[in-house]
């Protein structure tokens, strides 16, 4: 690479991190059919994309959660149902780093994740679980999480 496409690509991504903003990604998904039979969870997942971040200064910028907001439906069937919101590393999503026990059929905000890192790859789960019950169990609504970012 030339010196000078060096120097430009350090200006990019120094202007980029010198020019902090707050931004938000929200989602929304509708809970998978709870099967009792089948460990009894139902989830809505909430992967980190390309697509989620507008621009390429935002993509070459480190980011950092600020602050993870939530609405969360429930299962109808299911007075004693729990609910997590679960966090993945970037492209660890085989493994959560930490989940958050909240309530069902709420809306919260929490600043907890916000000591974990964040960019594409990364990825949020919302759990919910049931022990016995209804065999097959339908969600009432949609699963909503918004993750509000600095770059």
């Amino acid at each position: 690479m030339k010196k000078s496409q060096i120097i430009a690509v350090a200006l990019v991504l120094a202007s980029a991190q010198s020019f902090a903003a707050e931004r938000s990604i929200a989602k929304s998904h509708r809970p998978t059919t709870i099967v009792v039979a089948h460990n009894g969870s139902g989830l809505a997942q909430f992967p980190i994309i390309r697509s989620d971040f507008p621009n390429h200064a935002v993509i070459a910028a480190p980011k950092k959660i600020e602050s993870i907001s939530w609405s969360i439906t429930y299962y109808p069937e299911h007075p004693t149902e729990t609910v997590d919101i679960c966090y993945s590393r970037p492209y660890r999503s085989s493994s959560f780093e930490h989940c958050e026990p909240v309530n069902k059929n709420s809306m919260g905000t929490t600043s907890v994740f916000n000591v974990y890192a964040f960019d594409i790859g990364a990825q949020f789960i919302i759990r919910h679980k049931v022990n016995g019950g209804r065999n097959n169990s339908a969600a009432a609504g949609v699963d909503t999480l918004t993750i509000n970012y600095s770059y």
